[in-house]
């Protein structure tokens, strides 16, 4: 009957014996950037095919260094198209002045003459309005004179009576007269100002003039409104390469995004200390069946001897393969 104590001796190097072995049976594939991850090669992984290289974002910066100077060009040279508009019709302009002279010289007198007659119509509403004003307050102090004679009393509230119609009387035609000349005037004065209008609006050289100005400015507007776009959309093509570049992706597949630790293992030492997939509990490679994080008392501790940390690759492949075929050897039998 076969001894049973070689299978537990084994039982606690069958699970990392045989992922070790698997490792050391399948090949690693070149990816052409620089090696396998296990192992003392010290290569990383592909870059995501999606990425940008670096050689995109200083492409898309300079899109918008070109936008940038496109922008300021381009305002550049609608100012300076505006500014030629605006002399253009500057000089039209003044080509009509002998013209208008006239035109400006009636809406001056007109506007004078208007001055005079409503300054008038007010001091005659002043003066009625201050002398009558005058007789009623007399006829206020009548009646507080007589108030304990009844019949003069109403005398004088008869009297009070009559000067405040009087006043309203008197008032009434000035300050209809005072309105129709404010009416007067106002119609007198837009006609004069219209006439001066109409003929810089409907002289042929000024209509074309204004007409090239107005166009010049909404070419150029329209103009710059496309380079803030462009300009706008690159600085969102260059933001969103930034988000997708190729420097600092995730080269180790843990998914955090930081340097693999380049120890040919799983454990970038961002793990819980508890982890058993931790890559630092594998066997000591004492040639025994026991790890160093047996029982002390089990015949020597970690201090005894020199540790497979230290061995080289092909001493950890031999005592791998070797424990190996001891399995294979036991279930066989």
């Amino acid at each position: 009957m076969r001894n049973e104590k070689p299978l537990s001796l084994m039982e606690s190097l069958e699970l990392r014996v045989l992922r070790s072995v698997s490792a050391l049976d399948t090949p690693p594939t070149d990816t052409g950037t620089g090696g396998d991850t296990g192992g003392t090669g010290g290569g990383t992984n592909p870059p995501p095919v999606d990425c940008v290289s670096a050689e995109t974002i200083t492409a898309d910066r300079q899109k918008i260094t070109d936008d940038l100077a496109k922008l300021a060009a381009d305002r550049a040279a609608a100012d300076q198209t505006i500014q030629q508009k605006r002399d253009a019709l500057d000089a039209a302009r003044q080509a009509l002045q002998t013209q208008a002279a006239p035109l400006r010289a009636k809406l001056a007198q007109d506007t004078k003459q208007c001055e005079q007659t409503l300054q008038g119509d007010r001091t005659a509403i002043q003066t009625a309005n201050q002398s009558l004003f005058k007789q009623i307050m007399n006829d206020v102090n009548a009646v507080l004179a007589a108030r304990r004679d009844p019949t003069a009393r109403q005398a004088a509230l008869d009297k009070l009576t009559a000067d405040r119609q009087q006043l309203q009387t008197t008032l009434a035609p000035l300050l209809e007269k005072l309105q129709k000349d404010v009416t007067d005037c106002a119609t007198l004065l837009a006609a004069d100002q219209q006439a001066i209008d109409d003929l810089f609006a409907n002289d042929p050289t000024v209509k074309a003039a204004q007409a090239a100005l107005d166009a010049a400015r909404k070419e150029g507007a329209d103009k710059l409104a496309d380079d803030q776009a462009l300009l706008s959309a690159d600085r969102q093509q260059l933001e969103h390469d930034f988000e997708h570049q190729c420097d600092g992706q995730d080269t180790d597949g843990d998914g955090d995004h930081d340097q693999d630790d380049d120890h040919g293992d799983d454990d970038d030492h961002d793990d819980d200390k508890g982890d058993d997939n931790d890559d630092h509990h594998e066997d000591d490679d004492h040639h025994d069946d026991r790890d160093d994080d047996d029982d002390k008392g089990a015949g020597g501790g970690a201090s005894n001897g020199g540790h497979g940390h230290h061995s080289d690759n092909g001493h950890q492949e031999a005592a791998w393969r070797a424990a190996l075929a001891h399995r294979r050897s036991t279930f066989a039998g």
